[in-house]
């Protein structure tokens, strides 16, 4: 009894080992891409035209060589070269010794950091929840292997199937939020802080709010699964789902409230989905029992 207590908390010690080990490569993997990660976390904002601000950066490219050099501008700058400056080819300068060109680079910005550290500390945090969800297929196996061998086959049947149905939810509730929440929250938010104020966004509270609302909209989808679930066992039925409806719209909307920015139409944009989940429920409920 000792040996095999001892051989099973040697096999959770290597399980737990292994699956950090999976975390610690997805969050370093995220990390090696984060530039691209924030470029998709921050494309609802490009058509936000409040929020796009033109930064004109300049700085003088100094010729302090004894030979003459080129120099090939960007298409976005404005060049001001001295006088002894010969123009080659289109925006291909050659620049004589003790000559010099002023750059002008201007720069589209939107969101800001208020912070020397709040970049880094933002990429961390944004690539450890990535990390964690792209490295879940790796640990979640592990721990399966670990649990599945004390489950019987129904039981291992069903824990497969609502490990299915729950990444499906997820994933659904991710993208209503990436193409639909996050994009109309935005505009909303903007015009009506733009009554009030200057818009400046932070890098760190910007993705905050965007995961609050993805992991909002994620959450709405499992409960929605639930409902499924237990409308699938006979748990809950139609005639209990119906005389039950008043008191799911107050909590659809309590559920909004909780999980979004204290905004209306936010909170409707996260309550409504929930709702219509709960409706076909019903409607799953009809057919089920009904011929």
């Amino acid at each position: 009894m000792q040996a095999a207590l001892s051989e099973h908390l040697t096999e959770l010690r290597r399980t737990l080992i292994l699956s950090l080990l999976a975390l610690a490569i997805g969050i370093a993997l995220c990390f090696c891409f984060y530039q691209n990660i924030f470029s998709w976390i921050t494309r609802p904002l490009h058509h936000i035209e409040g929020l796009q601000r033109q930064e004109i950066r300049r700085e003088r490219l100094f010729n302090s060589s004894p030979h003459e050099v080129t120099y090939a501008a960007s298409s976005e700058s404005a060049i001001h070269p001295s006088p002894s400056v010969r123009l080659i080819q289109e925006k291909v300068y050659a620049i004589p010794p003790g000559a010099f060109l002023e750059i002008e680079k201007i720069q589209n910005s939107g969101l800001v950091l208020f912070g020397p550290a709040e970049g880094m500390l933002t990429a961390f945090k944004v690539c450890f929840w990535l990390g964690l969800l792209l490295s879940s297929p790796l640990w979640a196996t592990l721990i399966l292997r670990f649990v599945l061998p004390a489950l019987h086959p129904t039981e291992k049947r069903l824990l497969f199937l609502f490990l299915t149905g729950s990444t499906a939810a997820l994933i659904a509730g991710f993208c209503v939020a990436y193409f639909l929440t996050i994009p109309l929250a935005n505009r909303y938010l903007e015009v009506f802080n733009s009554s009030i104020g200057s818009n400046l966004w932070s890098l760190s509270h910007y993705l905050d709010y965007t995961l609050m609302l993805m992991i909002a909209n994620g959450l709405i989808f499992e409960i929605g699964l639930g409902l499924f679930l237990l409308v699938h066992a006979g748990i809950l039925t139609e005639e209990w789902m119906r005389s039950k409806r008043r008191y799911m719209i107050v909590l659809a909307f309590i559920l909004g409230a909780l999980l979004t920015p204290p905004d209306v139409p936010t909170q409707l944009m996260v309550a409504i989905p929930l709702l219509v989940l709960y409706e076909l429920a019903i409607f799953y409920a009809k057919t089920k029992i009904t011929p």
